[in-house]
């Protein structure tokens, strides 16, 4: 039997350090001297899924069953400023299910629902850091999340109240020592005034990979150079991971991230924003052990998304494009993993990747396991399971979107999506002699069509007594699952929908 490894990328990618460097007060500027002031603020949400139940594997009884979920969380936040220190807290609390399971596997080993879509613990500390800021340089130290870019790698898990279409609800968490300055701003007024150099260090709490209070050791060493103004910010970093799992695996990983993001006034009411991100990865782990390989695999990936939307304020409408890449390995025996997965609160449509994919690979490590069809069961399968990520995808998803922050709001969302490499499902691979095969049975091949979903939203946000904001939105979706999910006859397989719903009040 084959040694299977699809998700060694994800413990490089998701809480790879992104660093915010922009502090509350510009670097350089008089820390001042006002008196001491506050916020506390608190948002209460609860949200349904229901998806419909599509076939996960050859063979009869072997449906997938997500069913209906109800979820809440209630996110409590504050900071206070006194002079040149400010302080934050944040915590996720009552995160958990109200009703339902997820998923239900009428065939096999049941597994957790993704973190994307039902979150973490019942409590989750986010933020518990201060921030110093001085002539010459910005001080932060403590429990945060991470953000970079348009978090492919790190992601804070805070929506952009702009956004319609799906939730984030995790976050990558780090226990972090920083340091950023404005080298040049002594010396010129010019452009350079505007660069920013940061450095730090990084104990992971948690993310999706490892979570300290397991014992799982990673340590991250990051040094970023960034351009930044009120309209226009770019730059990179570079990220050294190295992390012992409490199992005893290894993974040392490097990551060379460059991000840049820009918006543009094309007229009085016509604005053009434009974002984008690319990251490569290139390390060594043993979470994996090829056939070809026994002492572990060397890790060489590439993902990169780019985003253009042009707003027509005074129709309130915005026109969106996005398209990505994401690499992936059909090669399941050969001593490198190539396959990049995103962080899960980075969403791409709906469907397709937070439930179908996951679905279908978390229904996969039963087969491969069962001593009828090896007597040694592979190493690694756990990282089979892609935990709703987007992997081994391009994509293009073209949008339209009605309304304001505040106000009702709708839009409508396409998604089409390609495998750059081979799908490989571990056992239909195997017992194809090693010729990739996809989770229902059929031959896979590169540039096969994972599926096109078409999405709509619709949402109504409104400000009371000035202090407190509603909201209501619904979502739903249809996927048409492509090549890539053939049965073994050359059927297609059926479509699947998405109902969703939630309310929130913020206050």
């Amino acid at each position: 039997m084959k040694r299977f490894m699809s998700g060694v990328l994800l413990a490089a990618a998701a809480a790879l350090a992104g660093v915010a460097v922009a502090p509350g007060r510009a670097l350089g500027e008089d820390s001042g001297r006002d008196g001491p002031s506050g916020t506390v603020g608190a948002q209460y949400r609860a949200w349904t899924t229901t998806v419909s139940e599509f076939e996960a594997s050859p063979g009869p009884d072997t449906s997938w069953e997500p069913g209906t979920l109800v979820t809440q969380r209630l996110r409590v936040h504050a900071s206070g400023k006194w002079a040149f220190i400010e302080g934050f807290l944040e915590g996720d609390a009552f995160h958990g299910t109200l009703y339902g399971t997820y998923p239900e596997l009428s065939a096999g080993a049941v597994q957790e629902a993704p973190e994307g879509v039902l979150g973490r613990d019942a409590f989750v500390p986010r933020k518990a850091y201060v921030e110093i800021t001085t002539p010459v340089a910005l001080l932060r130290l403590g429990h945060q999340t991470s953000q970079w870019g348009l978090g492919l790698l790190a992601n804070s898990g805070e929506e952009d109240p702009r956004d319609l279409f799906g939730q984030k609800t995790c976050g990558d968490i780090v226990e972090r020592a920083l340091v950023a300055t404005k080298p040049f701003l002594p010396f010129t007024d010019g452009f350079l005034k505007d660069v920013i150099l940061a450095g730090g260090v990084d104990l992971v709490y948690r993310d999706e990979n490892a979570y300290l209070l397991d014992d799982d050791r990673a340590m991250q060493f990051l040094g970023t150079l960034v351009y930044k103004t009120e309209t226009t910010e770019a730059g990179g970093y570079v990220v050294y991971r190295s992390q012992e799992d409490a199992g005893g695996s290894t993974l040392d990983v490097l990551a060379v991230d460059i991000a840049a993001k820009t918006a543009l006034d094309l007229w009085d009411q016509g604005v053009l924003h434009a974002a984008f991100e690319a990251a490569l990865l290139t390390g060594e782990t043993d979470r994996t052990k090829p056939y070809n390989s026994p002492d572990g695999a060397d890790v060489s990936a590439l993902a990169a998304a780019a985003r253009v939307a042009l707003e027509m304020k005074g129709l309130a409408m915005r026109f969106g494009v996005e398209a990505g890449y994401a690499s992936g390995d059909a090669d399941l025996d050969d001593p490198e993993v190539s396959r990049f997965r995103l962080d899960p609160d980075y969403n791409v449509g709906l469907i397709l990747f937070d439930h179908y994919l996951y679905g279908l690979s978390a229904s996969a490590p039963p087969r491969a396991t069962d001593p009828a069809h090896a007597a040694v069961p592979p190493e690694g399968l756990d990282n089979l399971v892609t935990g709703g990520s987007v992997e081994n995808a391009c994509w293009v998803a073209p949008s339209l979107v009605w309304g304001d922050t505040l106000g009702p709001a709708a839009g409508v969302l396409a998604l089409f999506a390609w495998s750059p490499s081979a799908v490989a499902s571990p056992y239909e691979t195997f017992a194809a002699g090693g010729a990739p095969h996809g989770y229902l049975g059929a031959a896979t091949h590169p540039g096969d069509m994972l599926g096109i979903e078409v999405d709509a939203s619709a949402r109504y946000r409104e400000r009371v007594a000035d202090t407190i904001t509603l909201e209501a939105k619904v979502e739903s979706g249809v996927l048409l699952p492509g090549a890539a999910f053939d049965n073994a006859d050359g059927t297609t397989a059926d479509a699947v929908t998405l109902v969703q719903g939630r309310i929130a009040v913020e206050w």
